[in-house]
């Protein structure tokens, strides 16, 4: 399923990627400590523009262990709801912690600039996932009309790109 080199491996799902290298620790409770390569997984999502008002949800993808899925929403939630500006949505979910308790992870979820790669918005975080709270992300991840403006390379072709890191 992988390809092995010597400092990276690279395991492809169609068009999803995930890029391993470095070292990751998660905690799980009861603690258990696993240890993995630093994880980096891209999802491109497209015909954004017909998805505005649309919660996309990811494949599952499988990180030291624990299965993960990413959620998007572009017209998530309001700034404040007097300026009515739209923000979008962007969280990570753990799909193990549904029925027990997951691990406690940092990570930092990601919008990557497909045009000016060194001005991709990434938003660190931490959480130990539960089942009563199984996902964790940000509400007000990028204004919307950041997101969507061409200019700014963060939607090219009607796709934008998502990613997490571990």
């Amino acid at each position: 399923m992988s390809q092995q080199s010597s400092a990276r491996s690279r395991i492809s799902n169609g068009e999803e990627q995930i890029d391993v290298s470095h070292g990751l620790n998660i905690t799980v409770w009861p603690p258990r400590a696993v240890t993995l390569a630093s994880v980096t997984y891209h999802w491109p999502l497209t015909f954004v523009s017909k998805l505005l008002d649309e919660r996309c949800v990811s494949d599952a993808f499988v990180v030291a262990g624990f299965s993960w899925r990413l959620s998007f929403k572009a017209r998530g939630a309001f700034k404040d709801k007097s300026q009515q500006e739209w923000y979008s949505s962007f969280f990570l979910e753990s799909v193990d912690a549904r029925q027990a308790n997951g691990p406690l992870a940092t990570f930092s979820l990601g919008v990557i600039n497909q045009d000016f790669p060194e001005q991709c918005l990434w938003r660190p975080c931490q959480h130990t996932f539960n089942q009563s709270i199984p996902d964790w992300g940000f509400a007000r991840m990028i204004a919307l009309s950041d997101l969507i403006d061409p200019k700014r390379g963060f939607v090219v072709n009607d796709t934008i790109v998502l990613g997490v890191r571990f």
